[in-house]
Order: structure tokens, then C-alpha cells, then sequence
């Protein structure tokens, strides 16, 4: 049987204390009643119960506990989501959030490559490219730029990430840029 998360051993000696200290008393505090009314306590709704001053004593400081313990966690929790958070830059609002904003759209890299590889349908070079500030992935064909490499070149920049001779890799930027500059000026 698993205990409850409140019932820690502290806690429990706790209770034991409220039972020495209070033990069978009733409910207005006298040690041995003869009066069983003492024993009774009506709730909010109404209904009555048979309790002592011990069991009223106990269930106060296990709900404290619980709640005190929830409280707990829930600053724990948020501590770890801001250290998690903590890094994400965020836009703040205010007088010149739109300016900010532009600034940093303004700063970003116009695409980014996500990676060389060969079309599916007619096996010829392209670019997964990936255009900034937007969930837009091109394949940017690359046939002409890599039109002069050796197919052995070609392989190993698509497999292993090896640098293409200058000449290619310029012709190849060219190509990208101009394609992502072509789907800028159709979605205006």
C-alpha cells in the first residue's frame, strides 16, 4: 500500500503529537465527556459527524499540508519553465514593437540551406533551402550549377557536407538567391 505525498515521516510524527496532545478529547475540549452532543460537528451543508478534537486537529494540518505541498510544486514548475524559457528572445509590446521586430527580421539571413540532395522524380540536383522569417521550404533546382562537377564531387557534397569548388558554389548561391527572390515578388 502506497502512503500519500503529504506523509512525510516529519509529518507524521506530527500527528502523533496531535494524538498525545489532544487524544480523545471532544470537541470543546474536555478529556473525558460524558455529553455525546460535544462529539458532533455540523458542516456547511448541514451534515452532522461524529468527531474528536484530534480527528478536526489532524485533517486542519493534513489539508494544509496538501496545499502547501501543491504550492510547492507549482513553483517548482514554473522555475523550471523559466529556465527553460529563459533564453527565447520575445517581441515586447509596446510603443515600438513593430520596429523592433523589423530590425530583427532585417537582420536575418534572406534563406538558409537545409540541405543538397536529388530530386525524387527526375534524379537531377536540387537545394532544400529554407526562406527566413517564414515556414517556406523551396527545392531550388541546381542542374546548371552543378552541371560541371564530376558526379563523384557531386556525391560527396550531397552525402558528406564536403565544400564544392568556389566556382560552383558561387553559381549555385546565384541560383538560390534568384529563386527565392522570384517567390518574394509572386507572393506580393
Amino acid at each position: 500500500m502506497t502512503t500519500p505525498r503529504w506523509a512525510t515521516a516529519e509529518r507524521k510524527a506530527r500527528l502523533v503529537q496531535l494524538w498525545d496532545r489532544y487524544g480523545n478529547q471532544c470537541l470543546q475540549g474536555h478529556r473525558t465527556c460524558p455529553d455525546p452532543s460535544h462529539y458532533v460537528l455540523v458542516d456547511a451543508q448541514g451534515r452532522m459527524q461524529l468527531l474528536r478534537l484530534s480527528d478536526v486537529k489532524s485533517e486542519g494540518a493534513i489539508r494544509y499540508w496538501v496545499g502547501d505541498d501543491a504550492a510547492q510544486r507549482m513553483a517548482e514548475w514554473r522555475a523550471e519553465q523559466e529556465r527553460l524559457h529563459r533564453d527565447q528572445r520575445r517581441f515586447r509590446q509596446g510603443e515600438f514593437d513593430s520596429l523592433r521586430r523589423q530590425l530583427y527580421l532585417e537582420n536575418q539571413p534572406p534563406y538558409t540551406i537545409v540541405a543538397l540532395t536529388v530530386d525524387s522524380l527526375t534524379f537531377r540536383p536540387v537545394a532544400l533551402v529554407k526562406v527566413s522569417s517564414t515556414i517556406i521550404r523551396l527545392f531550388v533546382n541546381l542542374e546548371e550549377p552543378m552541371g560541371a562537377l564530376s558526379k563523384s564531387a557531386r556525391r560527396k557534397a550531397r552525402r558528406y557536407g564536403k565544400p564544392l569548388p568556389e566556382e560552383a558554389a558561387q553559381k549555385a548561391e546565384q541560383a538560390i538567391a534568384a529563386a527565392v527572390q522570384d517567390w518574394w515578388a509572386k507572393r506580393k
